[in-house]
């Protein structure tokens, strides 16, 4: 998540300056999920556990046919979700659409909007999450699921800003 900050740096905007913004987008924007703790002699992320489990109440709620499929085919959510909320679905983005994704992150002004954005996503491929389903076929369902949701879901601009309003 630090390289779109660290492609600011020029002769006048020095690198402590990117890290420095950095640390303020994470302190004001992101929420503080990351952060281990030992349960049982072993670092977690309880955090990170439970907003994911959030999320899982979040899709039981917008689309249970989805949340029923997933639990069916017992994928957790964790699988492929997890990049997503601790990378706030930069990884695997080109950097122009990160920037789309940071502007309008940023413009929502709350650190609990990307568990909603998680649940948009998801929300947002119901349709074809179903169809693969129906074709029975693991690989092509878990490919989805696993990489190409996204990287279809969040093609343009134009796909950036249609997650944001599903996501309200």
């Amino acid at each position: 998540m630090i390289i779109p900050f660290l492609r600011l740096r020029s002769p006048k905007f020095k690198t402590r300056d990117c890290y420095a913004y950095f640390a303020s987008f994470m302190r004001n924007y992101f929420p503080n999920i990351l952060i281990p703790t030992v349960v049982h002699e072993i670092k977690e992320l309880p955090h990170l556990n439970a907003v994911i489990n959030h999320c899982s109440l979040l899709l039981d709620y917008h689309s249970n046919k989805v949340s029923n499929v997933l639990k069916k085919r017992n994928m957790d959510l964790r699988t492929f979700v997890t990049p997503w909320v601790m990378t706030l679905f930069t990884k695997g983005t080109s950097l122009k659409l990160v920037y789309e994704i940071f502007d309008h992150y940023m413009a929502q002004n709350d650190k609990l909007f990307l568990f909603y954005m998680v649940t948009g996503l998801i929300v947002k491929n119901a349709e074809k999450i179903i169809e693969l389903d129906a074709e029975d076929d693991d690989v092509l369902f878990i490919t989805f699921v696993n990489r190409k949701m996204k990287e279809e879901s969040l093609a343009t601009p134009e796909d950036v800003a249609e997650l944001f309003k599903i996501s309200e």
